[in-house]
């Protein structure tokens, strides 16, 4: 399995003209491996080709809330890697792989051991088969962390990670410039992130925007449980009010789901009418 791995990360590298985002799912479900290129100066100085987001992580074990009887979650299948460790190693595989590809220099070893080689952890939502704790105690506690306003209390009570930090929700009345959300104190200025929320807390979309060149911003579209295409911000946001952005991947289900005759998820189906399909993919991963 790692010698495929490494086969594909090279075989990737050896097609590409400059870097592009490599999106690695981890569970198969809503964790995911984000990788994004770094300015061509930031590699140089930082020997590091990526900028490396760890999504949602629920690697291992079920998710049990108050009580199994209640709520009682798992995973289809076990994720071949089960903890933080598992990726950071992928992470410094996809670091070797461009380093041989020539997209970096290979003079120095761009991460010790003993720092982390993931740059940030992503908690999109404060649910435990989002944020699930278990998982989270296995990474380094040196990462920083990125999440919610719902979220930050309860990582801050694992009393484990040294920085969290809560990025921000668009107002209702977003009026589509989200030039505001660009500086997020801990990310580097090509990246930003910022979430839409909907008629439920379950419904909800999180952008993480990534520029890949200058005024050229990119978008990395995650609503795992979808909302409502009429919700104001949301419109506003794909009018492209400014800055204009392409949509890369759509992270979403394709399912309806229904609890006691109350739908939860958003399918396919309402996806279709809301984004422009001709620049987006709807997920990526090697």
């Amino acid at each position: 399995m790692a010698y495929e791995r490494i086969s594909r990360y090279k075989a990737h590298f050896d097609t590409q003209q400059d870097l592009r985002p490599i999106l690695t799912s981890l569970n198969g479900d809503n964790s995911w491996l984000l990788s994004l290129p770094r300015p061509v100066s930031e590699r140089k100085a930082s020997s590091k080709a990526y900028f490396h987001l760890v999504h949602d992580p629920w690697l291992n074990g079920p998710e049990v809330q108050v009580s199994p009887w209640l709520i009682y979650l798992s995973l289809s299948s076990t994720p071949a890697l089960t903890d933080g460790a598992g990726v950071d190693r992928l992470v410094r595989k996809i670091e070797g792989a461009a380093a041989d590809a020539g997209f970096i220099s290979k003079v120095k070893e761009a991460v010790s051991e003993d720092k982390a080689a993931i740059d940030a952890i992503v908690i999109n939502f404060h649910y435990g088969d989002h944020l699930h704790a278990p998982t989270l105690l296995t990474f380094d506690p040196q990462i920083p962390i990125f999440t919610t306003s719902d979220g930050a209390p309860i990582i801050s009570k694992l009393n484990h990670f040294a920085n969290i930090t809560t990025y921000p929700d668009l107002s209702p009345n977003f009026l589509g410039d989200w030039s505001a959300y660009v500086t997020i104190p801990g990310l580097p200025p090509y990246l930003t992130l910022f979430r839409i929320k909907g008629h439920h807390e379950l419904n909800f979309l999180t952008a993480l925007l990534w520029q890949s060149a200058p005024k050229t911003w990119e978008a990395i579209l995650h609503s795992p449980h979808g909302l409502h295409t009429n919700t104001p911000a949301l419109q506003s946001l794909l009018a492209h009010g400014g800055p204009r952005f392409s949509t890369l991947a759509l992270l979403h289900g394709l399912k309806e789901s229904w609890t006691w005759g109350w739908q939860t998820t958003f399918g396919a189906k309402t996806v279709r009418i809301t984004i422009d399909w001709d620049m987006v993919d709807w997920c990526g991963g090697l």
